[in-house]
């Protein structure tokens, strides 16, 4: 299932990068509302960050895909820097923001809080854990070569893993115009 766990990732961060580069300035823009870099720094940053995620979610998903298992080991260390960076930012930016601020995480937009933590930091253990069992295990990696009933419940597992963990913020974050209703009416 570690092939499952680094595929997840990888589309994690496709889909950032995709929504990233559809709106480039939004992520630049995000880093001036958090207000943790200097002003000379975000947009570079910005592009530096929409670029790494796009080739570390090309690779990943190579390497969780065919292999081999070096490069699946490299790529599951580096989304794990890259993840673990991400958490430790949207940390720190939370602590010094005052207010709602949206975290400009491409996915999942939500209030910068501790759910975008929490979700930059899991993904941060799946990639290490998926890097380290591809970097000291044995046997096949990946889904190539795999009978096709388990390729369909690896790429389920990818699947239903990357979109709850990326949406894990905007599913913790209760609207400001919910109203809920009892079995006696509404409150």
């Amino acid at each position: 299932m570690t092939p499952a766990l680094l595929a997840a990732c990888a589309l994690v961060l496709l889909a950032s990068a995709g929504a990233h580069l559809r709106r480039p300035r939004a992520l630049a823009s995000g880093m001036a509302a958090h207000g943790v870099l200097p002003a000379g720094v975000r947009t570079p940053l910005a592009w530096l960050v929409m670029t790494t995620e796009a080739v570390l979610g090309v690779v990943g998903l190579v390497a969780a895909l065919v292999g081999p298992r070096w490069l699946a080991a490299l790529a599951g260390a580096a989304m794990a820097v890259l993840f673990g960076l991400m958490a430790a930012y949207v940390h720190v930016a939370h602590r010094r923001s005052a207010g709602a601020v949206p975290c400009a995480c491409g996915i999942g937009e939500a209030p910068l809080g501790p759910w975008v933590t929490l979700r930059a930091a899991l993904l941060a253990g799946l990639a290490a854990v998926a890097g380290g069992v591809a970097a000291f295990s044995s046997g096949a990696w990946g889904f190539a070569g795999r009978p096709w009933d388990e390729l369909v419940v690896l790429a389920c597992a990818a699947v239903t893993l990357a979109v709850s963990t990326a949406l894990l913020p905007v599913a913790r974050t209760t609207p400001t115009g919910l109203t809920l209703v009892t079995r006696g009416g509404v409150r």
